[in-house]
């Protein structure tokens, strides 16, 4: 539990809960890969979603990092 705690301090809140969305992610690329799982346009359209949201956040995270740190000086 204390590396949680770490991830969370490095990272932000907002970054650090985006490792969850991944989990689903993980486990269809992997039925596909390794068990020869069908990859039907659900699937892939879950993972687009899953993934564009994952950029969301992330750059949301970034920009609020960023503006509570004020304003950037030579940048």
């Amino acid at each position: 539990m204390p590396s949680l705690f770490w991830i969370i301090r490095q990272a932000g809140l907002v970054a650090a809960s985006t490792v969850i969305l991944f989990v689903p992610f993980a486990g269809s690329f992997i039925g596909v890969l390794w068990l020869d799982e069908p990859a039907p346009p659900g699937l892939i359209l879950g993972a687009t979603v899953i993934l564009t949201a994952v950029g969301l956040l992330k750059g949301s995270a970034r920009t609020q990092h960023q503006s509570a740190d004020g304003p950037q000086r030579g940048k």
